[in-house]
């Protein structure tokens, strides 16, 4: 009877350690997609001011990036840069509990 208790557990660490570690490659695996997520959104902004001349509208850019908020800094070129604006885009996701 102790033989089965111990190896009950055994087993129930066992499983509670790879239940942790699911969950460890889960919340990694968000941060990433995230990343990717922000990565993507702040470039099509870019690129957006490089075919069009402005940013995305606002309803398609929630429609194709809910999660992600941008803010787009924009100023003139200074020195050799005169002409030109400089576009800071920043993007960002809300943290997951």
């Amino acid at each position: 009877m102790v033989e089965l208790v111990v190896a009950a557990a055994i087993l129930a660490i066992i499983l509670a350690s790879l239940a942790m570690a699911l969950n460890t490659f889960r919340n990694l695996n968000y941060y990433f997609l995230t990343k990717q997520s922000c990565i993507e959104a702040a470039q099509a902004q870019l690129d957006s001011f490089d075919a069009v001349g402005r940013q995305i509208n606002n309803d398609d850019f929630k429609r194709l990036w809910p999660i992600i908020d941008v803010s787009i800094e924009q100023t003139k070129g200074e020195d050799q840069w005169q002409g030109l604006k400089l576009l800071k885009v920043t993007a960002s996701a809300p943290g997951r509990n």
